[in-house]
């Protein structure tokens, strides 16, 4: 019994993949924590994705719109990912623990929110999702169906609250756990997905927006899905945890190429370092990519690349303690402020979110860590407001969203934990 509550929660969690996010400078995304893939999971748990009805959820309670409004619901929230519309109006995405999904937006960007509406008319949704904008401005959606295939939605016009609903896209020849996209410097998206026999599997666009390739496989035992960075060049690079908790990396071997091809096989990173979840990854202001992951022991190490982008990679950096007592226990998500300095997010082990940023844009030197003080849990998700202020998305122990923001651009300063909506004058920071 004891295998099968572990297996089962480390399974929940594959629900809490994803996130990366394309930026001008690199990606960042949201980590998972760790999974365990195999038939082994499947024969004991059957697929996964909605409750039975013996074990149904009750009857959720209506927002002001009438429709699901998770900041009243009876139910719990899953795999929070926000992401920017073309018009720079922030939107975000929520998995209900029947497999609805809900989405929120800003009204104009950088303001209040709208209140949280079911994405689609109908289908369900297994572990997901994770969204990102196409180079025609509509964004697009990828999740795991319950029987273990990939899916996608897309907004029917770019920014628009109406999205087309979920088509299946099949899944290679082993049952999917878990998702995550990305874009190709040329637009090209690209998504990966962690298969039952711990393989990683991507399929991407032919053409921007266009149809998709075939499934192809990286290979691998993996524990995750990949924190995703493009280089300077504009090459893809993988970071991932391999069954021996060390961490590993892939890349494409050119940007852009038509089959997306990559190297072979999966290339150890440190010396020997075991890692407790998925790493996240970006790129600096000059180019130089930068790997962070939580250790066994519950402290964050983070490497770099030497000299210049593309170049050698550091050994295993440590970073400072956040406090006597409290340690890492999560997955770190990382995010680019304005001026290009980085920002790392952790959750500690008295389930407060901490926060370091560099002194200065690619500098080795770090602050302190600051408590956003809350009761939360992981996953998180991080993005920029058009006017640079990072803002965020977490959930609460019971499951329920909530949103937090810089005061301004590159600012230490948080204002508060708050429900979406929200209203942007009553925000004072509480940091």
């Amino acid at each position: 019994m004891k295998n099968r509550e572990k297996y089962a929660e480390k399974y929940r969690k594959c629900g809490g993949l994803s996130q990366r996010r394309a930026q001008r400078r690199g990606l960042w995304r949201r980590g998972p924590s760790l999974l365990v893939a195999g038939a082994l999971l499947l024969a004991a748990f059957g697929p996964v994705g909605p409750a039975t009805a013996a074990q149904a959820a009750p009857p959720r309670a209506t927002g002001p719109s009438g429709l699901a409004d998770p900041s009243q619901s009876d139910h719990t929230y899953e795999t929070p990912d926000i992401v920017a519309n073309a018009d720079g109006r922030l939107e975000a995405f929520i998995r209900q623990d029947d497999g609805t999904v809900f989405h929120a937006w800003q009204t104009s960007p950088g303001s209040g929110w709208s209140t949280w509406r079911p994405l689609t008319g109908s289908g369900a949704v297994g572990f997901g999702p994770s969204a990102v904008r196409n180079t025609n401005g509509r964004l697009e959606a990828f999740a795991i169906t319950p029987g273990h295939k990939l899916e996608h939605a897309w907004q029917e016009q770019p920014g628009g609250e109406q999205w087309h609903d979920w088509q299946v896209m099949g899944a290679p020849n082993v049952p999917l756990l878990c998702v995550t996209a990305t874009q190709n410097a040329d637009g090209r998206l690209e998504v990966f997905t962690l298969g039952t026999n711990g393989h990683l599997y991507h399929i991407f666009q032919e053409t921007p927006f266009g149809h998709w390739s075939a499934w192809h496989d990286l290979g691998g035992n993996l524990i995750a899905l990949p924190a995703l960075a493009r280089n300077v060049d504009g090459r893809l690079e993988a970071f991932e945890i391999d069954q021996n908790h060390h961490m590993v990396h892939d890349w494409q071997t050119s940007a852009n190429g038509p089959n997306s091809e990559w190297a072979t096989g999966w290339t150890q990173l440190g010396d020997g370092e075991t890692f407790a979840g998925a790493p996240a990854a970006v790129s600096n202001k000059d180019g130089r990519l930068e790997v962070f992951g939580t250790t066994d022991s519950g402290y964050l190490k983070h490497a770099w690349q030497v000299g210049h982008p593309a170049g050698p990679w550091s050994a295993f950096d440590t970073m400072a303690a956040i406090s006597p007592g409290i340690t890492v226990s999560g997955p770190p998500v990382v995010a680019v402020d304005a001026d290009g300095r980085l920002e790392v997010f952790v959750l500690g082990n008295d389930r407060s979110i901490y926060h370091s940023w560099q002194n200065d844009a690619g500098s080795s030197v770090w602050s302190a860590w600051r408590n956003l003080i809350g009761v939360l849990t992981d996953p998180l998700a991080v993005t920029s407001n058009r006017d640079g202020r990072l803002e965020m998305v977490a959930l609460t122990p019971g499951g329920f969203p909530l949103r937090n923001a810089q005061v301004t651009a590159d600012s230490p300063n948080w204002t508060h934990w708050s429900t979406l909506p929200y209203d942007p004058h009553a925000l004072v920071w509480n940091g």
